[in-house]
């Protein structure tokens, strides 16, 4: 069953509610895909266990119970009917990848408006082998989409440029494993529609008044949970938890009475809560947005950049370009002298999927992780292909996202696609010592001190194909310098090299990293561009790019810019140093509770007590422990 697009219909409490009117303040569309199964092994692997208790207490009637079973080898949850007779098989619920725990939520209203109180909606949580990231299915038995796996985030993941997997149907967890995953239902119950309504039902607990000063300020404090939530334990110690219906929602953003209104006072005008994203920490006064002044280097020039013009200040090199910020994106930077542009840099507002970061843009900067020691040149390829060959097996070229030669004169629309289009190729260069045969050989002087000269004599090669353990290379390009014929003599065992761009701007952000599209052809594994992710126009997320070119609008999923056009009169080299820095901040910080303390944890499985509004939790070095709720906190630990 294909799911439902998401749009801003979705459960969700946005501050101020006006927000559209205020540039870049959005809920943005997620498109999706059709779950599909495909190359699974043979045979269930079952691994853990839910109980979904059939209808909700208090509601009239009976149900039998149903199991849920995880598979930890096929993409699927399956499920059983268990009555006082026995256990009966049910149609399974196709998850698209194998899974290792799994939980449901009780029925929940479908937003977060005081008045829509009815509980109709109800959801699957399970945790992919895969790659760790959790899946959200609707559960709801009266749905059309019963099933479906929904998206859940709009916006590229840290992991995006590793896999291949749909990004915006998954909630990832950065580099750390999920554990374990439970829902949690802090006074939360259902009862009968007061109204006289016989279904369905509402919750039993009054959802927050504005207006009620001791409700607003115990709403204040996000760490007071009351509703239904997943909590989600990690291999690194710490836990988080993702919204499903919040009962303070109404009481989040603005104060007292004017919560969620325009008013510029108070700790928490801005209110960000959506259902199966993570729940923040607190509600800060502003936005994503820039941090300290960008700077553009040229040469040694200090470059900082002048917010009205773009210009870098005391610099003869490029400036910025004032731009129209993408959709879903604001300006965090530049004030434009029209009405025509938006600014010099923009940033994505979606606060789910943008991260607090540095971004460097530099001038034929190093591709991140491209740094090898065991490349050697040859000429043949490891086929038995003649030719100039660089090969080298200890870094996988197209995981990293090198590419060669591009001749394809397919145009999207997308300015910076369009030129990556036809790129040139990257380069390589040798930043190794001398072999111990060639130290002493004069014909290799020059070389002697490559590794600390790399930055004023760079030794480099254009590569024209790339393949994801080898670099078929061209000619040196400073002939008059050093060709390949001299290179080759001189470094004639396993040296060290880098990888960079060529004619244009690396640019890598200290969290999301170099991101790229590339993988290896699965026949001929030469490094081609992905094309399950094609870009389009309408949607920024899929601008899956890292090398910015002068003059041309440069977006990817969380930034976007442009690097005006070098001077004419100016001599650029292989020395040249142009580099953009800048800094995003967003405030919007997960609600994380450290399981650790002062001592190393490692938690397991978890259960939720009803009856106590409590959790407990299996940690492997600490015990068991148990969990609150107002506030939350760890309250006690049995060895």
């Amino acid at each position: 069953m294909p799911p439902p697009p998401s749009d801003e219909t979705d459960y969700n409490r946005i501050c101020p509610e006006d927000f559209e009117d205020r540039p870049g303040r959005v809920i943005k569309t997620v498109k999706t895909t059709e779950t599909c199964i495909d190359g699974a092994a043979a045979g269930p692997a079952p691994i853990a266990l839910a109980l979904d208790r059939g209808l909700e207490v208090g509601a009239p009637g009976l149900s039998d119970d149903v199991l849920l079973v995880a598979d930890a080898n096929q993409p699927v949850i399956h499920r059983l009917s268990v009555g006082l007779e026995g256990a009966t098989l049910l149609e399974p619920i196709v998850t698209g990848a194998p899974t290792n725990d799994v939980d449901v939520t009780p029925l929940v209203p479908a937003s977060s408006d005081p008045e829509d109180r009815s509980a109709t909606q109800r959801y699957l949580y399970a945790v992919s082998t895969v790659d760790s990231s959790l899946i959200t299915m609707d559960y709801a038995e009266s749905s059309p989409t019963f099933g479906a796996v929904l998206p859940v985030l709009a916006g590229v993941s840290i992991r995006a440029n590793e896999e291949n997997i749909e990004s915006r149907n998954r909630v990832r967890s950065a580099f750390s494993n999920v554990r374990a995953i439970e829902v949690i239902t802090p006074s939360y119950d259902l009862e009968e529609d007061p109204s006289g309504a016989t279904a369905p039902e509402v919750p039993e607990d009054d959802i927050c008044d504005p207006t009620d000063d001791n409700a607003f300020a115990l709403a204040q404090d996000e760490a007071n949970l009351r509703g239904v939530f997943l909590a989600v334990s990690l291999s690194n110690g710490s836990m988080y938890f993702l919204d499903v219906y919040d009962l303070n929602a109404p009481c989040r953003g603005g104060e007292g009475a004017i919560a969620c209104t325009l008013a510029e006072t108070g700790p928490d005008q801005f209110a960000s809560i959506r259902r199966h994203r993570r729940r923040f920490g607190f509600t800060p006064s502003s936005l994503v947005e820039i941090d300290g002044t960008p700077s553009l280097q040229f040469s040694t020039a200090p470059g900082q950049l002048d917010e009205t013009t773009g210009n870098a200040n005391a610099s003869d090199g490029p400036g910025l370009e004032f731009i129209e910020c993408p959709t879903s994106m604001s300006n965090v930077f530049g004030i434009p002298p029209d009405q025509q542009t938006d600014g010099l840099i923009c940033a994505s507002s979606q606060v789910w999927s943008s991260f607090t970061q540095r971004w460097d843009a530099a001038w034929e900067g190093r591709i991140v992780n491209s740094d090898g020691g065991l490349g050697r040149f040859s000429d043949e390829s490891f086929s038995g292909e003649s030719g100039n060959w660089f090969l080298a097996g200890d870094v996988p070229f197209c995981r990293i996202g090198v590419l060669g030669e591009q001749g394809n004169e397919t145009m999207t629309g997308i300015p910076g696609i369009d030129a990556l289009n036809s790129y040139g190729g990257d380069r390589v260069l040798i930043v190794g010592d001398l072999p111990p045969n060639r130290r002493d050989d004069p014909e290799c002087d020059q070389f002697t001190d490559l590794q600390d000269d790399v930055d004023d004599f760079p030794v480099w090669f254009p590569i024209v194909r790339a393949f994801d353990d080898e670099l078929e290379i061209g000619p040196s390009q400073n002939p008059n310098r050093y060709t390949l014929e001299q290179v080759r003599y001189c470094f004639n065992q396993f040296t060290q090299y880098q990888i960079h761009t060529r004619d244009a701007f690396t640019v890598t952000g200290t969290t999301s990293g170099f991101i790229h599209r590339v993988i290896p052809d699965p026949i001929t594994n030469e490094c081609i561009f992905d094309d399950a992710r094609p870009p389009e126009l309408d949607d920024v997320d899929t601008y899956l790019t890292a090398r910015a070119f002068e003059d041309v609008p440069f977006t990817n999923p969380l930034v976007s810019f442009q690097i005006g056009a070098f001077d004419e009169g100016l001599a650029i080299t292989d020395s040249t140093v142009a580099l953009l820095n800048f800094n995003i901040l967003n405030q919007f910080t997960p609600l994380l509770l450290d399981t650790g303390g002062v001592q190393f944890s490692l938690p397991a499985s978890m259960l939720f007590s009803k009856e106590r509004d409590q959790l407990f939790f299996v940690d492997f070095e600490a015990g068991v422990r148990r969990i609150i709720f107002s506030p939350l906190s760890i309250v006690q630990t049995f060895e």
